[in-house]
């Protein structure tokens, strides 16, 4: 129990720069989460899946934020909080799962990677689907460890369940699962403990359809994921994948993110070739090789994923087991070599010092550019976009930034709806409130990012009324229907 709590303590100290940084803010995407909890917590609404989009099991995530909004009211922490505590009890199951198949000082040290990890430093309190994926994981990691002791039958209908949670929340994380699930399965399950997983996970997949049907809209972004490239160029870029993927963090913000990356494949490296001898030596550690299994299989992953969409997030996986089996092999070598204590204990204490500066950096993220002084946080200025809005009684704007009009409609409490140009949008409701009223006359303006190229044309249009708001935003007033629909191209419903 007390190194659980120096996790949990080390979690929140390692956070709080960023979370107690002035820029600070929410990008769109967190906002629609942030509007999903506010309709949770109004009692509107209980989406199962994301607005727009296939991944379910939202109710953790936004449940989590809804309780927050009711409690605190809206505010960026109030959605970065509940996310980074699920964040961290996900750190809580990871330690106790390493626990179980090692020892428990020695499992809070490793623990300790994953706390000051740069792959998760700033991910960590994102209102991303990408939590769902780390917790669920994390979860199986715990059950599965438990299955040499647990005695009931029904923990095998929880791993279903669980399984089948991580499979709608986010399928990526399966790759690191697939195998630990096969080798523990086949030590300790008889026929009837896979037909109760298989039942966990059926029920849950009955569940996922039927909010499918009831819900509805889970397209908007669905794009395709795996699309084979060519096998020589992705061989080519599989080092700048891994890079930023275990960085997560460009090294123009965090250079202790560049170093701890580099450090972190120089490790792997280091393992990989003392696993290889042991291998030849008849003494490997099967728990090792499972886990070395499911990095082969995130490195694989690569050469069949969309380069069109990649993400440095997509490789959020490999930190995660990347870390366990380091762990893992570490863990046998000490057992029978001693010298290797002081040298283990020095290379951690390097990536902890690496991680305490990480965190510290971590609170120039939110800037657009680090190196300013002088910059205007983004809360800042879209407060002001709302206090002009309100101002004036525009309760409806066309949005040619998709990510303002998200931030607008969380941070006004819906005061103000906003609508992108895509007539198809991620919550349907929205795009017609503001067609109906601009149609029924009401007042309404057009908004957007003043770096926008089509921002520069209206900006110098002579209809209307447009005004620079902290020299990023702007906004016109009375937009002309020529103005919205033949030179900004939205589309009407």
């Amino acid at each position: 129990m007390p190194w659980i709590s120096l996790v949990v303590l080390l979690s929140i100290v390692s956070r709080l720069p960023q979370l107690l940084s002035p820029y600070l803010h929410l990008d769109g995407d967190e906002c629609v989460l942030g509007l999903m909890a506010q309709h949770m917590a109004a009692g509107k609404d209980f989406p199962f899946y994301y607005w727009g989009q296939g991944y379910g099991f939202s109710w953790l995530t936004s449940g989590a934020i809804a309780i927050a909004l009711k409690t605190f009211g809206v505010s960026v922490l109030s959605v970065k909080i509940p996310m980074f505590l699920l964040w961290t009890l996900g750190c809580v199951f990871f330690y106790c799962a390493l626990a179980q198949w090692t020892a428990a000082v020695y499992a809070f040290w490793i623990t300790c990677l994953l706390v000051f990890s740069s792959s998760w430093m700033v991910w960590s309190t994102m209102a991303y689907i990408y939590t769902s994926g780390f917790i669920f994981s994390c979860l199986l990691f715990l059950l599965l460890s438990k299955l040499n002791s647990f005695k009931g039958k029904q923990i095998y209908i929880w791993i279903g369940v669980v399984l089948g949670a991580l499979f709608f929340s986010q399928p990526l994380f399966l790759i690191i699962i697939v195998a630990l699930i096969a080798y523990t399965f086949k030590k300790h399950a008889g026929l009837k403990d896979v037909f109760m997983g298989v039942l966990g996970f059926t029920g849950v997949f009955i569940l996922a359809k039927i909010m499918a049907l009831i819900q509805g809209n889970t397209d908007f972004w669905k794009p395709v994921v795996f699309k084979p490239d060519n096998v020589f160029h992705s061989f080519s870029i599989l080092w700048q994948r891994v890079y930023g993927g275990v960085s997560q963090i460009s090294d123009n913000i965090d250079w202790a993110a560049g170093w701890a990356t580099k450090l972190w494949c120089l490790v792997f490296v280091v393992c990989l070739v003392g696993y290889c001898v042991d291998l030849l030596k008849g003494r490997v550690n099967k728990l090792s090789t499972v886990f070395l299994v499911s990095i082969i299989f995130v490195l694989g992953v690569t050469f069949i994923l969309n380069k069109d969409i990649y993400g440095d997030r997509y490789f959020l996986p490999l930190s995660l087991v990347l870390i366990m089996w380091v762990g893992i092999q570490g863990f046998d070598w000490l057992k029978r070599y001693s010298f290797l204590k002081p040298i283990l204990g020095l290379v951690i204490g390097v990536f902890i010092v690496l991680g305490f500066f990480t965190s510290l950096n971590a609170r120039l993220f939110y800037r657009s550019d680090p190196k300013s002084s002088t910059e205007v946080p983004e809360m800042q200025k879209i407060s002001k976009v709302i206090e002009f809005l309100d101002s004036y009684g525009i309760k409806h704007v066309f949005s040619i930034d998709d990510d303002l009009s998200w931030k607008v409609l969380f941070f006004s409490r819906e005061r103000i709806i906003v609508r992108w140009m895509n007539m198809k949008a991620r919550q349907p409701l929205y795009p017609l409130m503001v067609d109906q009223a601009y149609l029924n006359g009401e007042r309404t303006a057009l908004a957007g990012n003043a770096i926008d190229e089509k921002a520069a044309l209206m900006i110098v249009a002579p209809e209307g009324r447009t005004v620079i708001l902290a020299d990023q935003y702007f906004v016109q007033l009375a937009p002309t229907q020529e103005m919205v629909v033949d030179k900004m191209g939205f589309q009407f419903n």
